[in-house]
């Protein structure tokens, strides 16, 4: 997992990020505001504490993966909001695949839409 390392240090600060984005991919983590989780990352062995009182934004491809990571977020954060995509067989101008949302669950209830 990497970038959490930015949002532990703005914490200390005394401030805190209105979200904080945990992404079960590689992408960037500079904003300060976005964790990366990488696929040998056990969701469970993952120190969270740093979403106390937050609200995280996981997403990835994998329902079982984000499933586990909402559960490993939900012991701290105040509130989770986890997206699952899946591949639409379309490939992009840049050559990659394109997603499509396949379901959001909100520990709130209040964005849950599945298909």
């Amino acid at each position: 997992m990497t970038g959490q390392d930015r949002i532990i240090a703005m914490r200390r600060q005394g401030l805190r990020p209105a979200c904080v984005w945990v992404s079960d991919y590689r992408c960037g983590t500079d904003d300060g505001l976005t964790v990366s989780l990488s696929s040998t990352d056990v969701p469970e062995q993952q120190d969270w504490r740093f979403l106390v009182g937050l609200t995280a934004l996981v997403d990835g491809d994998s329902a079982e993966r984000v499933r586990r990571i909402t559960e490993a977020c939900k012991a701290f954060a105040k509130r989770v909001i986890s997206t699952t995509y899946c591949l639409t067989g379309v490939v992009d101008t840049f050559g990659l695949p394109c997603r499509a949302v396949s379901s959001i669950e909100d520990t709130e209830g209040v964005m849950t839409w599945r298909p």
